[in-house]
């Protein structure tokens, strides 16, 4: 693949026209949804294929106020200039909506890019991908797997010969990685998209799952209750009634939970820290939630409030046990992507 095997296709200045221009493409940040773990899931956190395919046929939805967002659209360049300084390198924001000619149902608008001055195909600039994780454990084994999903479309789209994620660690601790092309990795990204995208062409149904995206997907195909009866098969029989047990199951952790969680509150009474003998701990803070208000008509919409929260907090040993299985998971998740049909359903 040659380098810079791309078109531009939109601004993302122009939010609107980018939205629309995304809909004819399936984006970097979307493929991670289209390979399945071991366990039958989506590896992304964020989208299903049923959500992905559901951005692709209906009208993009204006942007809505997201604190997340709007923090990590803040924090962005903040992010790129210190990565850029401890690199010593220079770069510029992209925002640009990018087609990749030879795959052209892939595209990706990279954060930034990154100025690569005197290397064997000369000078060039190469995709940035910016994280910022109140969580860094998920990153303790390196780049997390659905990152590293949307980073290898990205070298697909721009042909570039490697890329970086820089990611904030609590507000305060840059850490990064560079990242080669990936072949088999990325061979998986081709096939799972282009049977994706051929099935949405050709109007084919993408079934469901239960990824946490899939259920407000079907709630926006289909939005209404006509009061009509329709017969369903002995197979939806089986999974409703399996439905209705797993519902009761739900219901008695439920109740065992809020028992033990009440044993624990009840011997903390208004102490906000508790030890056990294995070095882990368990707190009950108070916690106070600000009002939230409409952003078209300034009504509150949802009251302040204040609360206790209960939180297990696990010794060394448990957390280096965590940290080890899910290292463990990860690689399993990584070794079944590459060595399964990974597509989407």
């Amino acid at each position: 693949m040659s380098v810079f095997d791309y078109e531009i296709i939109a601004d993302e200045a122009n939010r609107e026209d980018w939205l629309l221009k995304r809909q004819s493409l399936i984006g970097a940040s979307e493929t991670a949804g289209l390979l399945h773990d071991g366990d039958g899931m989506p590896i992304s956190k964020y989208v299903s294929p049923l959500k992905i395919a559901v951005s692709k046929m209906m009208p993009p939805e204006p942007d809505e106020a997201n604190e997340i967002r709007d923090a990590g659209n803040w924090l962005e360049p903040h992010i790129a200039e210190r990565f850029l300084e401890e690199v010593e390198k220079r770069g510029m924001k992209c925002g640009m909506l990018l087609r990749s000619t030879n795959y052209p149902w892939l595209g990706c608008t990279p954060d930034w890019w990154v100025m690569e001055k005197g290397t064997e195909q000369g000078d060039l600039e190469v995709p940035l991908q910016i994280k910022n994780t109140m969580f860094p454990s998920e990153w303790n084994e390196g780049v997390p797997l659905d990152v590293e999903i949307q980073v290898q479309t990205e070298l697909i789209v721009t042909g570039a010969p490697w890329a970086y994620v820089a990611v904030l660690w609590t507000g305060n601790r840059l850490r990064w990685e560079k990242i080669y092309p990936d072949e088999a990795l990325q061979q998986k990204i081709l096939d799972a998209s282009k049977e994706f995208w051929e099935k949405l062409q050709d109007g084919k149904p993408i079934e469901s799952d239960g990824h946490r995206a899939t259920k407000p997907s079907l709630a926006k195909i289909f939005p209404d209750d006509t009061g009509l009866t329709v017969p369903l098969s002995g197979e939806l029989m089986g999974l409703a009634r399996e439905l209705h047990v797993l519902g009761e199951r739900k219901k008695e952790i439920e109740a065992a939970l809020d028992e033990l969680g009440n044993a624990l509150r009840s011997a903390l009474g208004n102490n906000s820290f508790g030890t056990f003998p294995d070095g882990a701990s368990v707190s009950h803070r108070r916690q106070t939630r600000k009002a939230e208000k409409c952003g078209n008509c300034n009504a509150v919409v949802r009251k302040a409030s204040s609360f206790k929260v209960l939180r297990l907090h696990l010794s060394d040993a448990q957390k280096a046990e965590k940290k080890r299985t899910e290292a463990e998971r990860r690689a399993k998740a990584k070794a079944y992507v590459l060595e399964s049909n990974g597509g989407a359903k």
